[in-house]
């Protein structure tokens, strides 16, 4: 870990909300839990993934003893047995009262230190606590080495997104005059939140560049886009601040077959353009542009640590990835874009913009269809391995793709995450999928499917969920995929 890391612990909704049921009724009294937790380490810090929770019965698992309320022998060795099995971390829970900070008591300590050494010895793994308020969380961790490391802060991400802490935290300074407007909605807070996320955008396209610059001129710190094309005459109409030297389009437009493929080579990539809008919007950013299929495993990597992951490319590998990175990482994320249906003979279908969030609870794509196996099948049939990256209108199957269409797309995407993750959404609100239908001016809301014997929403021992570095994903090895990255691009 690099340092100033931060050591973070992910919850899916569902499972936050059974456990704080669990540990606050109206009783006033203390409850036990434990939580088997899988780890991903990145230069951002240690990130700790809440795969399966273990809640404690009262006066079986969890009783009175000489030095207060604890769990028994054998419910730590049943779920100790199962960490040390399943690769997972150990963490012990129990409530205090009611507030918004809350720490570990001198008894809870003295409980740490008789019974942790013994349990890394068995657990072989790290091992630690959490103590909760109803709106706070504290947490320390054993590590095998021997040091303890405290949690920073506790993420959930369930149909509404939310950051906990052991005490509140100080009122960050106003926001700089640029963003001073947007704040008058957000607050300090808002806008500081925006500065600390990473968000990954998944293709810098007609859509994917949209996404990307509206990221930026909102602040956030550390935007990352992934694509592996180079900027093509014909995405001049449809890519913000793109120029038609970026395009080589003095050698594109000479109607020679070689000085188009000379073009194609020579032109600038599409990452490049995003750095150029990225460096203009927000100079105090840490954009990143890597130039690299997400099907390859190196590219990937990049996206693990993100806080939220927008899919702006169109084939059944990107979205099979996108969909394990949020259930496998507990990453929330929007899949977008745009359909404009055109038949030979030029009659217009039924075009449509859709948006498709998806979180840990939300359910998954393959669950509700998304994800075709025969498509899957076809694009691994390919000879050129980059074209499952591209856009179809990219391809040489030219379809249509208007701006006006992605903005649709990418503002309603965007507005989505941020009303998200500033916790701005109505209360009941769910982030369903939604369809928009420009001929006719409809909107339509279609739910999203979730079958409990899933391999990447359900919750069986075979499912991917939270599975953090434990699970290889189904990417191209980095000595078979050719990737090049050009790191920091800003």
């Amino acid at each position: 870990m690099t340092s100033g890391a931060l050591t973070q612990l992910r919850f899916g909704g569902a499972d936050f909300g059974s456990l704080h049921a669990h540990l606050f009724r109206d009783d006033g009294e203390e409850h036990g839990a434990v939580i088997a937790a899988r780890t991903v380490h990145t230069d951002r810090g240690l990130r700790l993934l809440v795969r399966k929770v273990f809640l404690a019965e009262d006066g079986h698992d969890f009783v009175l003893g000489r030095h207060g309320y604890a769990l028994t022998p054998i419910f730590v060795a049943r779920t100790a047995d199962y960490c040390h099995d399943s690769d997972c971390v150990w963490l012990s829970v129990h409530n205090h009262g009611p507030g918004d900070r809350v720490a570990f008591s001198k008894t809870d300590h003295a409980s740490h230190e008789r019974l942790y050494p013994a349990l890394l010895d068995l657990v072989k793994r790290p091992v630690g606590a959490l103590v909760l308020a109803d709106r706070a969380v504290a947490g320390e961790i054993w590590m095998p080495e021997g040091d303890l490391v405290e949690i920073d802060e506790t993420v959930v991400v369930g149909d509404h997104y939310a950051q906990l802490y052991p005490r509140p935290r100080p009122l960050p300074p106003g926001a700089a005059e640029t963003w001073a407007r947007q704040a008058l909605l957000l607050g300090p807070r808002g806008q500081a939140l925006l500065r600390s996320l990473k968000v990954g955008v998944i293709g810098a396209g007609g859509a994917g560049s949209l996404v990307l610059q509206q990221l930026n001129h909102l602040g956030v710190g550390a935007p990352v886009a992934i694509d592996p094309d180079r900027i093509d005459v014909s995405n001049l109409s449809r890519i913000p601040d793109s120029r038609r030297w970026d395009a080589l389009a003095w050698l594109a437009e000479r109607r020679s077959p070689f000085f188009e493929r000379l073009a194609r080579r020579l032109a600038r990539h599409k990452v490049c353009v995003a750095s150029r809008i990225a460096r203009h919007a927000n100079p105090s950013g840490h954009f990143r542009g890597v130039i690299g299929d997400v099907c390859d495993a190196e590219t990937i990597r990049e996206l693990v640590d993100c806080d939220f992951v927008f899919l702006a490319t169109d084939t059944m590998t990107s979205r099979l990835l996108f969909n394990i990175l949020v259930h496998q990482f507990l990453i929330p994320g929007i899949q977008l874009g745009s359909k404009i249906p055109v038949a030979a003979d030029g009659t217009v279908g039924r075009i449509h913009i859709a948006l498709r969030p998806v979180t840990p609870d939300s359910g998954c794509l393959s669950c509700s269809g998304a994800i075709s196996q025969r498509l899957l099948h076809e694009e691994s049939l390919l000879d050129d391995d980059l074209r499952k990256q591209r856009y179809v209108e990219d391809d040489g199957v030219k379809e249509p793709s208007v701006i006006s269409f992605n903005a649709i797309a990418a503002g309603h995407a965007v507005t989505d995450f941020l009303l998200y993750v500033t916790d701005l959404l109505d209360p009941d609100t769910r982030m369903a999928h939604q369809m928009f239908e420009p001929r006719s001016r409809t909107f339509g809301t279609v739910g999203m499917r979730k079958d409990p014997d899933c391999a990447y929403c359900g919750r069986g021992e075979r499912s991917t969920f939270a599975g953090g570095d434990v699970l290889a994903m189904p990417t191209r090895s980095a000595s078979l995929s050719g990737r090049r990255s050009e790191g920091s691009l800003a």
